[in-house]
């Protein structure tokens, strides 16, 4: 009988044991295990997070570089040099005379109208500059029509910001043509 209460007692330690152990592992560790599930979830979410943002970095860097290139290759449609802006004044009479128009008026200015963004420049100092003409023009509808639409397709860039026209009263068919025109001048300093 002796025997067979020590056995009881030692199956009631080994259940209590094994209640314990079951429990421990599963309500205690299971608890831990959870939240480590939770924190590498964290971790493996904020690892994603940086990889999306190498890739756009990546993504952000080569647009850099088009941009930069695009901006550079502006030198062909944009008159280049300190001597630019006679250049294209020295066109825009030449084009005139080409058709047979007058320039009465020729009023450039050296200010750049451009926003003042040199002083926000850190990774280059190439910048674009643009300058303002106003120009009073004599002639037929043609002849001016013929003017501008050449204007606007010149190698260089020039574009036309506004344009008045009234016609001549002391002869007939000649209009009188106000223009402002803005010219690009790039540089590589400022």
């Amino acid at each position: 009988m002796n025997y067979r209460n020590t056995f009881f007692a030692l199956v009631f330690v080994l259940l209590i044991a094994t209640i314990w152990w079951v429990w421990a592992d599963k309500y205690v560790n299971g608890q831990q295990i959870s939240n480590h599930k939770e924190e590498l979830a964290k971790l493996e979410k904020q690892f994603q997070d940086l990889i999306e943002v190498q890739e756009s970095y990546d993504k952000v860097k080569v647009r850099h570089q088009s941009k930069l290139a695009e901006f550079d290759s502006l030198k062909t449609r944009i008159v280049y040099g300190q001597d630019a802006y006679i250049r294209h004044l020295e066109s825009i009479r030449n084009l005139a005379q080409k058709q047979n128009i007058q320039i009465s008026t020729l009023s450039p200015s050296m200010d750049d109208s451009f926003p003042a963004i040199k002083s926000k420049l850190r990774f280059t100092k190439k910048h674009i500059e643009r300058y303002t003409v106003q120009i009073r023009l004599l002639g037929n509808f043609l002849t001016i029509g013929a003017f501008l639409e050449e204007l606007l397709n010149m190698p260089v860039m020039i574009n036309i910001g506004r344009i008045t026209m009234e016609t001549e009263l002391t002869s007939a068919g000649n209009l009188a043509c106000e223009v402002i025109l803005y010219t690009y001048v790039f540089l590589d300093q400022i």
